[in-house]
């Protein structure tokens, strides 16, 4: 689920996937170690997260006390990547309705995930159709800021 392109990859971004499960340790090494210029990694963390890469727990405590403590902004991270990832996929729009629904709950219900997922009531649309435009705009919105 780590695509860079539409959204910026940060430490946080990092702490949290790893905290969260959503990212593997071997994952957040490499990605530390192909970006480390753009999350503004000093040497001597680098060296600290490599050696410690089989260990979980020091590479998360060396994150948070090297992080910025904008957690809401790598949780959005990573919503919108599950989501802009859902977009992308060939499925047909039925079965996307029902990934959505699957990363609404794993991210614990946002607020502004409502108005698409299918099977609440919504008074902006009556059918699956709508409801995936509906999905789509909050894409186009979300990958605009």
């Amino acid at each position: 689920m780590m695509k860079g392109e539409n959204f910026r990859i940060t430490k946080d971004v990092l702490l949290v996937g790893l905290e969260k499960n959503w990212l593997t340790l071997s994952e957040a090494i490499k990605l530390v170690n192909e970006h480390s210029i753009d999350f503004s990694i000093d040497e001597n963390l680098l060296i600290e997260l490599n050696v410690n890469e089989d260990n979980k727990d020091t590479i998360i405590d060396l994150l948070k006390t090297n992080g910025n403590s904008e957690k809401e902004q790598a949780i959005k991270y990573w919503q919108n990547s599950a989501l802009m990832a859902i977009e992308q996929s060939n499925k047909p729009v039925q079965e996307k309705l029902k990934d959505i629904e699957q990363q609404w709950s794993r991210f614990d219900y946002p607020e502004d995930w409502k108005d698409f997922i299918y099977y609440l009531p919504n008074g902006k649309s009556s059918s699956e159709e709508g409801v995936y435009h509906l999905f789509l705009d909050y894409l186009s919105k979300i990958t605009q800021e």
